[in-house]
This record gives structure tokens, C-alpha cells and sequence, in this order.
């Protein structure tokens, strides 16, 4: 195991990449919600 000079594992920085991988996942979801909602209230808006 790689130990850094921190004392974080390659463990540690699997578990971090991982977790950035959902949080990336999640944050497209919410920005493809985000949209949607924005592109109605215009047309709503426009009429």
C-alpha cells in the first residue's frame, strides 16, 4: 500500500474518487432538473 506523506492511503484516494464520482452524478442531475424547471418558467413567462 502507498502510504503519502499525509499518512493518506491510495485507499483513502479511491474512497475520495469515488465519492466525487457520485457527488458528479448527483450534480448533473440537479443541474438537468435545474433546466427543465428554468426552460418551462420561460415558456410560461413568454406565453
Amino acid at each position: 500500500m502507498v502510504r503519502f506523506a499525509t499518512g493518506i492511503t491510495a485507499r483513502d484516494l479511491m474512497a475520495v474518487a469515488n465519492m466525487l464520482d457520485q457527488a458528479k452524478l448527483y450534480l448533473w442531475m440537479f443541474v438537468a432538473v435545474v433546466k427543465n424547471v428554468s426552460e418551462a418558467y420561460c415558456r410560461d413567462r413568454a406565453g
